[in-house]
Parts: structure tokens; C-alpha cells; sequence
């Protein structure tokens, strides 16, 4: 079985702090607990989006670099150190633009040297999807957490359970919940994923009782541990002697052949057998809704969109908010295929009648968490 990780966090950008520094408008962390497995660089707020908008003179790749090096100094030797990447917010622009800036930036942490990238305090699925595509070819292990908000959701209305299965298909190392909430209320998002979980489950650690939350998070299923910046090394010590004898609890088996397929999309999953039903194929335009809505009431398990042209792609990624269940993307190039597989946010079927060469097919779906049938 595995042990439980230790994640740590580092002086938050922008927040005033005794144990940080300010170089070009972000405090770089000189404090990190030495018990901590990894120690996150908090670069949250250094993307292209943010620095624009506040008309930063420092370029993006020099900030990244400074703060993750002043994390490396202030942590213990062999501790990994984290990148952080944060929500654009208000700043950011559509899909492809989310893509784009994560891209950049987590080149940046690439390039200073961290270990891994934490996509963190992310509000949905689609930014969150948006983040790991962009962050994905440095090859770094990424770990993604999203915020909450209310009844177990994540913080735009959207499913924790639907965001686990599209972003394991795409093969983050970690997921889970941002922020340090009700102790509760994480457990209970925890139980659930774990039916679903094939990666480590993340967890924050409530401030008021992290001893406690520990070990209510370690067996509801946890294998990471997020505690804030500035636990004291005895603290620490202490959290780590804590679980040093609760190893992780076993994943959820791996997806097989004769397993019903998992599909989602922001609101939740989708379980189809072999044998499902398609609807005829739908043709894009750019307002689909009477076609969609009459093909969902025809009771077919999934709607067919046939993409011939990039316009087709972009008139789809436009009216995917309509859909209301699975969809099965048919495609006449791949180009056209990736585009509306990077659009969508979900996980899709992939039809294998595509013109597509099946290698090509295979690889497009698989980078895109896609299922082909």
C-alpha cells in the first residue's frame, strides 16, 4: 500500500508576511516546513492573464523562475517543489485561451526547475480542463484541485465526481478539493470519489484540527494532504508521525473492456452499455438547439454531431451548454476532431466510422480522455 504524501504551501502571492520577500510585486517564500513531501512555489498568480491586466514590468518566465527558486532554498534537500497554477478569473478569455496561458506558464515552471505543477483553487471542470491540456506536454506530474462550493458541488454548480473521471482520463497524478473546509463536507465529497478514483485523492487539512482531519480524510480515501504555509516543523512532525502508520486505502480497479463506459460532462456521469444507441447525426450550426433538444427526446443514449469543417467544431464547442447527456463526436479530419475534442468539456465517444487513419484516431482520443466505439 502507499503512504500518505504531504503537501505544503509557501507564502501566498500578494499577502503580507513576515517570512516572505517582495521581488517584482510577489512575496517569494523563505519558510518551508521541512517535513513536507512537496512544498508548493506560490506562483498562483503569476500567468499571462494576471500580469497583463495588472501591467506587470517583469516578464512572466522571470517571476516563475524566482519564486520557485526561493522555494527550492527555503526547503529541506530532496524536497520536491510544486509550481502553482492558479484560476485566471475574470482575466481569462474562451478554451483555447486558457489552453494558451497555461501552456505558457507552466513552460516557465518547467524551465525554473519544479518538480511537478499544482493547478489549484480552480473554480470548474472547463478551466480545469483548459489548465492540464495547456500544462500537460512539459510532462510534469500534475496535481489538480477544484474549489467548492455549495452541497458537495464545485464552486461554478458543477460535479466533483464528473471533473475526477474527465481529468484522470487525461492523466493528472492527483485530484481533489481546494481551500480548507468543514471537515464534513470534504469526507463526504472523498467517499464518493473513491468509487471512481484510479489516481490519489487530495484533501486540504482544516486549520482549526489538522490531526483530526488526517485521519478522517485518510479513511474516507485520501493519499495527499494539503496543509497551509507556516505550520511549524513540530506540527509537522507530529502530522507526519500521525499517518505514518495509515497507508493509503486501495483504489477503484481500471477501466476494462467489459466494464459499462464512464462518460461525463460538467453536471455528472454517464453510464452506457455496450450495445448503446446513437441518435442520427446531428449537423452543426450555430444554433443547434431545436436539433438537440428534438434528438434528446427521441431517447437515443447518445446524440451523434457529425464535424466535417474547424466552422463546424466552432459552432459545436458554442452549444455543448445545451447537451444533456453523452455525445458521440464523428469527425472528417483530424484536425477537425481535435478541435472539437479540446472544446468539449467532458469525456466523449470518439466513433471509429471517423475518416480518420484508427492509429490517429486512437491517439486523439486518448489525449483527450476520449473513448473510441
Amino acid at each position: 500500500m502507499e503512504r500518505p504524501i504531504i503537501m505544503a504551501g509557501g507564502i501566498a502571492p500578494g499577502t503580507e508576511s513576515s517570512n516572505g520577500r517582495l521581488t517584482a510585486g510577489f512575496y517569494e517564500p523563505v519558510f518551508a516546513p521541512r517535513e513536507a513531501d512537496i512544498v508548493c512555489a506560490p506562483t498562483f498568480a503569476a500567468n499571462v492573464a494576471i500580469l497583463r491586466e495588472t501591467d506587470h514590468d517583469s516578464p512572466l518566465e522571470d517571476i516563475n523562475r524566482d519564486i520557485v527558486a526561493a522555494a527550492r532554498a527555503a526547503a529541506s534537500p530532496g524536497t520536491l517543489i510544486a509550481g502553482g497554477i492558479g484560476p485566471c478569473g475574470e482575466h481569462g478569455g474562451d478554451m483555447f485561451d486558457l489552453i494558451d496561458m497555461a501552456a505558457r506558464q507552466a513552460w516557465a515552471l518547467e524551465s525554473a526547475g519544479a518538480d511537478a505543477l499544482f493547478i489549484d483553487a480552480i473554480p470548474g471542470l472547463g478551466e480545469a480542463r483548459a489548465a492540464v491540456i495547456g500544462a500537460r506536454p512539459t510532462g510534469l506530474p500534475l496535481y489538480v484541485c477544484l474549489s467548492a462550493g455549495r452541497d458537495g458541488d464545485t464552486q461554478d454548480g458543477g460535479s466533483f465526481l464528473a471533473a475526477l473521471v474527465c481529468l484522470q482520463a487525461l492523466g493528472v497524478a492527483g485530484f481533489g478539493l481546494s481551500g480548507a473546509g468543514h471537515t464534513d463536507g470534504v469526507s463526504r465529497v472523498l467517499d464518493a470519489l473513491r468509487l471512481q478514483a484510479q489516481i490519489p485523492l487530495i484533501a486540504p487539512l482544516d486549520r482549526r484540527d489538522p490531526a483530526m482531519s488526517a485521519c478522517n480524510f485518510l479513511e474516507a480515501g485520501a493519499g495527499l494532504l494539503i496543509c497551509g504555509a507556516g505550520m511549524p516543523d513540530d506540527k509537522m512532525g507530529a502530522l507526519r508521525e500521525l499517518i505514518r502508520e495509515r497507508p493509503c486505502k486501495e483504489r477503484a480497479r481500471p477501466e476494462s473492456a467489459d466494464t459499462a463506459l464512464c462518460l461525463c460532462d460538467g453536471a455528472g456521469l454517464y453510464y452506457l452499455n455496450e450495445g448503446f444507441s446513437l441518435s442520427d447525426p446531428l449537423t452543426c450550426s450555430l444554433d443547434m438547439a431545436p436539433d438537440i433538444l428534438e434528438a434528446e427526446n427521441l431517447g437515443a443514449d447518445a446524440l451523434l454531431l457529425h464535424i466535417e469543417t474547424p466552422e463546424d467544431a466552432d459552432f459545436f464547442s458554442r452549444n455543448t451548454d445545451i447537451i444533456r447527456g453523452p455525445v458521440c463526436l464523428r469527425a472528417q479530419s483530424a484536425e477537425v476532431l481535435e478541435l472539437a475534442l479540446a472544446a468539449y468539456c467532458g469525456r466523449a465517444i470518439v466513433d471509429a466510422r471517423s475518416n480518420i487513419r484508427r492509429d490517429d484516431l486512437d491517439d486523439l482520443a486518448r489525449a483527450y480522455g476520449g473513448i473510441v466505439r
